[in-house]
């Protein structure tokens, strides 16, 4: 699984080689990349308790992860529908509850951190997905008929996910 993170604390190239250094020091971590002017850089996990060994060896080292930028990708937003999850810590991972598009009912997504691409969730013709590019998987999966919104989340050990859902769209 690859992954985008932030740490406020990067200012410079030195920043982004030192951080390289400290990810290439845990297992099932390999440093991808990383971009002082926004403060991120990329890994690659074999597994998402992998990332909690990120956040220790960098917090020790002066660099923590801290939120995301806001994404630069265009979001497309319904404008009689905004997602609005609730995100609570579980023993896999993370509950996120949200609002079925619909009205009908309250949904809830099992984030599971041990699984490297969450399954879509589904609910009366509605589907959720948590995770990296979330929005652009949906489109992938259900086609052109289907609006997606997306909101971005943080999880509760500070990643940041998009959340999206899609839904049949108007006529």
């Amino acid at each position: 699984m690859e992954l985008t993170l932030f740490s406020p604390a990067i200012t410079c190239e030195k920043c982004i080689e030192h951080i390289e250094v400290e990810i290439a020091s845990v297992s099932g971590a390999r440093f991808l990349s990383g971009e002082p002017k926004s403060k991120s850089f990329s890994v690659s996990i074999i597994r998402g308790d992998v990332l909690d060994a990120i956040s220790s060896v960098l917090t020790e080292s002066g660099y923590p992860l801290g939120p995301a930028i806001p994404a630069i990708s265009s979001e497309i937003q319904s404008e009689d529908y905004t997602p609005s999850p609730v995100v609570v810590p579980s023993e896999c991972g993370a509950t996120i509850s949200f609002t079925c598009p619909c009205g009908s009912t309250d949904e809830i997504f099992e984030f599971d951190r041990g699984i490297a691409e969450q399954p879509i969730s589904s609910c009366c013709d509605h589907y959720a997905l948590v995770g990296p590019a979330a929005s652009w998987r949906l489109l992938d999966e259900l086609g052109p008929a289907f609006q997606i919104d997306s909101v971005d989340l943080v999880l509760p050990w500070g990643q940041t996910m998009e959340f999206a859902i899609g839904y049949k769209q108007s006529s």
